[in-house]
């Protein structure tokens, strides 16, 4: 199926309720469930089909057990949110879910526009893209949990292989709002040769830069990522999948506990 605008525009009205209504399901099945390992072998076979990704379960961690980790999507207002969602699999700890906002928000113009490029056909196939072309790639350079990427409140590009993203990092929210994207087959050869030019020289494959729009010349690309480099307040850092279930266990016990209850699915 042709996705043209308005069918895009469609389909993500239709997507957001079925978020909304996929996580009501989520509830009441942990509500439910006969058991910890009940519910965990359950969310680790269709989680993906709840807007719940990357499922996986840690080493025992203090009174909370076991924890189950998922990525979770959520939307609210036309815009779509990610938060990292902890499921403790003890007797004392079990259906509750606590969850920690991940500080990335994607406009509703920017995933209209997602759907469009995409040609993405059911909301499954557009969690896993957006996963895997904004998400994990923000993650590994650390936009999203290093706002110190720059020291004031900004409009930035992020570029990767395969996109050019409009940002507003919001140093006050602690949230990086996506406004708008581009797929690179949506660029001309001249913005294609750039992005190629900036990726090469940074020496990453992707890159967010204190910009307003993509550099028109070598010389302004160069001066931009050397401003852009001044600007930050401390190295870029990779972060794999360990970053979301903590490396430490005194570690994981701690986070879960500043953040213990932000919602107990049984009050």
């Amino acid at each position: 199926m042709k996705i043209t605008e308005d069918k895009a525009k469609e389909l993500w009205a239709t997507w957001h309720n079925e978020i909304a209504a996929n996580l009501t399901y989520i509830n009441k099945t942990i509500i439910t469930s006969k058991s910890p390992a009940h519910f965990s072998n359950w969310l680790k076979k269709n989680g993906s089909n709840y807007n719940h990704h990357y499922t996986t379960i840690t080493d025992k961690t203090k009174h909370y057990g076991n924890v189950l980790f998922s990525v979770l999507v959520h939307a609210e207002k036309g815009r779509m949110y990610f938060e990292k969602a902890f499921y403790p699999l003890s007797k004392g700890t079990f259906k509750r879910r606590i969850s920690i906002d991940m500080g990335i928000e994607l406009t509703k113009h920017f995933i209209e526009r997602f759907i469009l490029r995409w040609q993405t056909q059911t909301l499954q196939e557009l969690e896993r893209m957006i996963l895997a072309e904004i998400i994990m790639p923000h993650l590994r350079h650390g936009v999203n949990t290093n706002l110190g990427l720059f020291d004031v409140t900004t409009q930035a590009i992020f570029i990767t292989e395969n996109s050019l993203m409009h940002l507003d990092i919001l140093m006050e929210e602690n949230v990086v709002r996506h406004i708008t994207v581009l797929s690179n087959s949506d660029l001309s050869k001249r913005k294609q040769d750039m992005v190629e030019y900036i990726l090469s020289t940074s020496g990453q494959t992707e890159i967010a830069l204190a910009c307003t729009d993509l550099p028109r010349t070598t010389t302004e690309a160069d001066n931009v990522l050397m401003s852009t480099k001044a600007r930050q307040t401390e190295p870029m850092n990779y972060i794999d999948q360990e970053f979301y279930v903590g490396k430490e266990k005194n570690m994981m016990f701690k986070m879960l506990k500043n953040y213990d209850p932000t919602f107990n699915l049984t009050t």
